[in-house]
């Protein structure tokens, strides 16, 4: 019961501080999706409204510049 009331009063997306706490992160979990850049626009919201659909997935947020730690292009 406790872990299904907790699903769902925390946030879907957990945004990481540092690309050191997602890389951790990321070690843990098999199936991930992550968001790298600013936390508004459209882009932003569809990863929003796609992280309520629960798929399995695990879904984070982080700076852009940890992008190219993940083989992204490092920009916000």
């Amino acid at each position: 019961m406790y872990n299904w009331i907790m699903q769902r009063v925390q946030p879907e997306i957990k945004h990481m501080a540092s690309c050191d706490e997602l890389k951790k992160k990321v070690d843990l979990y098999k199936i991930n999706a992550i968001y790298f850049g600013q936390t508004n626009g459209a882009l932003y919201q569809r990863f929003e409204e796609t992280s309520n659909i629960k798929s399995g997935y695990l879904f984070f947020s982080a700076d852009g510049a940890c992008g190219k730690s993940f083989g992204g292009s490092g920009e916000n």
